[in-house]
């Protein structure tokens, strides 16, 4: 019968995913803050503007409110569970919150479909 250690091994995922994680984390909140800014503003500068409310940009405020929808459920969510590495949010949230962010992202995808088709 043989026994063999393998602390080293986890040892070194262990060094190797701290070292990548403060770039992933400031990803993270770099993307989340240029998203919401900017995909406010779509929103703002489409629906405020008189000349710019038209088929195409109704689609384009749809995606960036879909794009919203995903930022706004995703990240935060993702990142409290890379900063504990476990869920901490408890089981309601973990069943709300999969299919929530399923949602957020077909519909994010099916707009890119629509506008390409009304194209």
């Amino acid at each position: 019968m043989s026994v063999t250690n393998s602390t080293t091994n986890s040892t070194v995922q262990v060094a190797s995913q701290s070292y990548f994680l403060i770039p992933k984390l400031v990803c993270y909140v770099v993307i989340f803050i240029v998203g919401v800014v900017g995909n406010t503003l779509v929103c703002l500068v489409v629906c405020g503007e008189r000349k710019m409310k038209n088929v195409t940009n109704y689609f384009i405020v749809n995606l960036a409110a879909a794009d919203l929808s995903v930022l706004l459920i995703c990240i935060p969510f993702d990142f409290g569970e890379q900063v504990t590495a476990k869920w901490p949010y408890g089981a309601f949230l973990c069943r709300l919150i999969y299919p929530l962010q399923t949602m957020a992202s077909i519909a994010s995808v099916f707009t890119l479909v629509a506008i390409s088709l009304n194209r």
